[in-house]
C-alpha cells in the first residue's frame, strides 16, 4: 500500500468531501448522484490518455469481467494486437453506451427539477477534488511509476469499464432503492462509504497488477547500466 500512498490518500480525501457535504452543507441525494456521474466521465477521459500513452506489446494484464463477458461480445475481433486507433474507436462506442445507461438510471432516480437547480459552489469543490485525485493517481502511478511501459491499449480500454459497471450495478441501484425507500442522512452516508470502499479496492487492484512487472523492469535496467 505504501507504493500508492499519495494517490490513495488523495482518493480518500476527495471521497470524504461528499460526506462533509451531507453533514455540514445539507446535501440531498441529487448532488451525490450527479457528481459521481460526472466523475465517471472524468475516469473515461483519463482512460483515453492511458490508451494513447500505452507502450506495452504483450498481453500482461489479466482480463476482467467486462472484457470477457461484455466487450468481447461487442468487438469479438478486438485483442491485444489491435492498433490504438481501433481501440480508441471501440472505446468511444462502449463508453458512450455505458455512460448513457448510467445516465438513464440517474434520470430514474432524480426528478427533472433536480437538473435545473443552480449548482452550489460546494458542488464544484467536490467535483474538483475528485478530478485532482484522478490526476494525482494518473501521474504518480501511470506516468511516474512507468505503468505505461507495460500497458497495452486494449487492456487500458477495458479497465475503466470495470469501474463504470460498479457505478451502474452498485451505486445507481442502491441510490434508486434509497430514493424510493429512505433518503435519510444515514442512508446517504452509507452509500458514500460503500462507494469509497469500492474505489479503494479498485484503485489498489488496478495498480497492483503492474507491481511485479515494474520491479522486474527496474532490476533489469540497473543490471544493464
Amino acid at each position: 500500500m505504501k507504493k500508492y500512498f499519495w494517490s490513495t490518500i488523495s482518493l480518500i480525501i476527495a471521497n470524504l468531501i461528499p460526506i462533509i457535504g451531507v453533514i455540514y452543507w445539507h446535501w440531498d441525494i441529487f448532488p451525490i448522484v450527479y457528481i459521481y456521474f460526472l466523475e465517471t466521465a472524468v475516469v473515461g477521459l483519463f482512460g483515453i490518455l492511458k490508451i494513447i500513452l500505452a507502450q506495452g506489446v504483450d498481453y500482461t494484464i489479466e482480463r476482467g469481467f467486462v472484457t470477457d463477458i461484455l466487450l468481447s461480445q461487442f468487438f469479438p475481433r478486438l485483442n491485444s494486437g489491435s492498433s490504438k486507433g481501433t481501440v480508441l474507436i471501440s472505446y468511444f462506442i462502449c463508453f458512450f453506451f455505458y455512460v448513457g445507461l448510467l445516465f438513464v438510471l440517474c434520470l430514474i432516480v432524480l426528478s427533472p427539477s433536480n437538473f435545473i437547480e443552480p449548482w452550489q459552489s460546494t458542488y464544484y469543490v467536490a467535483l474538483g477534488s475528485l478530478i485532482i485525485s484522478h490526476a494525482i493517481s494518473f501521474w504518480q502511478n501511470y506516468i511516474n511509476k512507468k505503468e505505461y511501459l507495460y500497458a497495452v491499449p486494449y487492456t487500458q480500454m477495458t479497465q475503466p469499464f470495470d469501474r463504470v459497471m460498479v457505478m451502474i450495478l452498485v451505486f445507481s441501484v442502491a441510490t434508486f432503492a434509497i430514493y424510493r425507500i429512505d433518503v435519510s442522512t444515514l442512508t446517504i452516508l452509507a452509500l458514500i462509504i460503500i462507494k469509497i470502499i469500492f474505489d479503494i479496492i479498485y484503485h489498489y487492484q488496478e495498480h497492483a497488477r503492474y507491481r511485479d512487472l515494474i520491479e522486474n523492469y527496474l532490476i533489469e535496467k540497473n543490471l544493464t547500466q
